[in-house]
């Protein structure tokens, strides 16, 4: 790893707001091998495009960062990216705004980011240990409790809180459809939550939804956008990002 030369007591430190003021090439250099090269959405991602499309999508809640919800066509209204996006960043002094191309390179050459105003150095929007979630996360939560009449979870442990009280939203009465390989903890115990777990991983269990709905053709012509979007950017259709 490109961490060795920083001896790190544990490797969370890396994400905490005052060892990256202190050491901001550490987490770039991190970024470089994490975020350096480009992925494509899964299928996953564009089962999320077509409830939108088809006027079904309330709200896509997400842990990921990498945006990918967005390549996929999603409305950027639609999506809560609870823990942040590392295609946006703020100085960590003065909060001035970084372009995202600007942070998209500091991040691809694992080389630190700093404000042209106060120097500091600017930290791309992911939450970091200690800080907390963004208001869009609690100001959305309202809505699952009037407007949900299903609930889907796809390819998470549901173990980070307060992410993870999501699940508790919906009134009781609303089905949680769970795509996982293993059923999370929260639904392992005895729970009152209605609840239907279809076991594997997410891509092959989205391909059964969207027969038994008979959405093939439309589904279909998502792959074809994806196809099309991976030449534009010319990322290998195989280039999956292991955080979705």
């Amino acid at each position: 790893s490109k961490l060795a030369d920083y001896n790190l007591p544990y490797p969370e430190l890396i994400f905490t707001l005052k060892y990256f003021k202190k050491k901001p090439e550490a987490f770039y250099k991190l970024a470089q091998e994490m975020f350096g090269k480009k992925y494509l959405p899964t299928k996953t991602h564009y089962i999320i495009r077509l409830l939108q499309d088809k006027g079904l999508l309330v709200r896509s809640y997400t842990q990921n960062i990498d945006s990918l919800e967005l390549d996929a066509g999603l409305n950027p209204e639609l999506l809560v990216q609870a823990h942040g996006s590392y295609t946006a960043a703020h100085c960590t002094e003065c909060d001035a705004e970084v372009k995202s191309e600007e942070i998209m390179e500091a991040m691809k050459l694992g080389v630190p980011k700093y404000c042209g105003q106060c120097k500091a150095p600017c930290k791309p929007d992911v939450v970091f240990y200690g800080e907390g979630l963004p208001e869009r996360f609690f100001d959305s939560i309202p809505e699952l409790k009037t407007d949900c009449d299903l609930l889907m979870i796809m390819g998470t442990s549901l173990a980070v809180v307060p992410f993870s009280s999501l699940t508790w939203m919906p009134p009781k009465s609303v089905p949680r459809l769970i795509l996982n390989i293993e059923v999370p903890e929260v639904f392992k115990a005895p729970t009152e939550l209605p609840h239907l777990h279809v076991k594997g991983d997410c891509d092959s269990s989205v391909e059964k939804l969207v027969k038994m709905l008979k959405w093939d053709r439309e589904f279909e012509e998502l792959m074809k956008e994806r196809e099309e979007y991976a030449k534009k950017h010319d990322i290998s259709l195989s280039a999956v990002s292991k955080l979705c």
